[in-house]
């Protein structure tokens, strides 16, 4: 099935992710995950983003310790909320 297409208002910032299908690997070694990166940051700087954010569950390890040896650091400044169930359908209703 098609995923659906993406909301996109001009001008305003896109969270993308990428992920495999049914949790599925997208990357198999490390050299496809720096050659990804490495797309990314210069598409990133190409684009004068100025930044690139990552969101990794705490409990993935891997994950984290790739992005710190790639020179990410954590920002303790955000955290994650979320918004489900009974709760989201009230304010659909609002």
């Amino acid at each position: 099935m098609p995923r659906r297409l993406r909301f996109a208002p001009p001008g305003l910032p896109q969270h993308v992710t990428h992920r495999g299908n049914f949790a599925q690997r997208i990357f198999f070694s490390n050299a496809d995950r720096d050659h990804y990166l490495d797309l990314l940051a210069r598409h990133a700087v190409e684009q004068r983003y100025g930044r690139v954010e990552f969101t990794v569950l705490l409990w993935n390890t891997v994950a984290i310790e790739f992005f710190e040896r790639h020179g990410a650091t954590p920002n303790s400044a955000w955290t994650t909320y979320r918004l489900s169930g009974e709760w989201l359908e009230k304010l659909a209703k609002a």
